[in-house]
């Protein structure tokens, strides 16, 4: 197990050549404005990116596969489940 606050910091951890740190990392979906969510998404390699303003404060982070045509997915941090394949607890 390893807490969601590690989580965290290790995402923003850089390599030796200043590049994000890479992961693993799976969690749920939820939109509160569209009241759609419960999907579940599993991303290899994946690394944090920045969002919209109007995101940070919510408890929201951007995560990306690099070298992928796919835009940044903005992620709850509360429904992060496995994080380089353990699970994360609060």
């Amino acid at each position: 197990m390893i807490l969601l606050l590690d989580v965290l910091n290790i995402m923003n951890q850089k390599d030796l050549k200043g590049n994000p740190e890479i992961f693993s990392i799976c969690f749920f979906t939820y939109s509160r404005t569209k009241k759609t969510g419960g999907e579940m998404i599993e991303l290899k390699n994946a690394v944090k990116t920045g969002l919209p303003f109007s995101l940070k404060d919510s408890q929201m982070i951007g995560v990306k596969v690099p070298k992928s045509s796919h835009h940044p997915i903005a992620v709850n941090t509360r429904l992060i489940t496995r994080f380089n394949g353990e699970k994360v607890v609060l």
